[in-house]
């Protein structure tokens, strides 16, 4: 298998994962008392400290940036 077919099924792979989560957590969600009738789940923000504030490391966020360009790059020198 080439590695663009390997690359996608791999990626179809986590989209089922993280459809099940999203199921999974709005069940929960939906269990628990409601804050807002228009209240979302916000996918992207960064995650909590310890303190309940939102602080994203730039430092994390750079390696895993640098880890996913290198995979694409190699998948396209590949191909």
């Amino acid at each position: 298998m080439s590695a663009i077919l390997q690359a996608v099924s791999r990626l179809n792979g986590a989209v089922s994962n993280l459809e099940k989560a999203a199921v999974a957590q709005e069940k929960s969600r939906a269990s628990s008392p409601k804050k807002s009738a228009t209240a979302q789940i916000d996918l992207f923000s960064a995650p909590a400290n310890q303190r309940g504030k939102y602080v994203a490391d730039p430092a994390a966020l750079a390696r895993k940036l640098d880890v996913a360009i290198e995979k694409v790059e190699q998948i396209l020198r590949e191909a």
